[in-house]
């Protein structure tokens, strides 16, 4: 059984985000029947984005090959990784805001 939430876990990651100087919000999980949720995903990815480098640089599985953490931290190494991450949050912007006034009309 995997404890990727355990409160040991958050305890951990909210050091890094100290050590960072980032803001200690808790990391959004994607709903897929939600897609405009996957915007603020990744905004909040984007803020996080050095503490968990961090966080996961320290992880006891990080050198083991093949495990997901070391998966995780070569993806967040790669300078690509960041880049898209911005790409999407831009392109995501015009949806989201137009779902916003939509939903604002609709409530009004």
């Amino acid at each position: 059984m995997h404890d990727y939430c355990s409160s040991k876990r958050i305890e951990e990651l909210k050091e890094f985000q100290e050590f960072v100087g980032v803001e200690q919000e808790k990391l959004l999980k994607h709903c897929p029947t939600r897609w405009l949720s996957l915007r603020r995903c990744i905004v909040r990815l984007i803020k996080q984005y050095d503490a968990l480098k961090s966080y996961l640089g320290s992880y006891k599985d990080v050198e083991k090959p093949g495990s997901k953490v070391q998966t995780t931290y070569a993806i967040l190494h790669d300078p690509t990784t960041i880049a898209w991450l911005h790409f999407l949050a831009f392109t995501l912007e015009p949806f989201y805001k137009f779902n916003m006034k939509f939903q604002v009309h609709l409530l009004a």
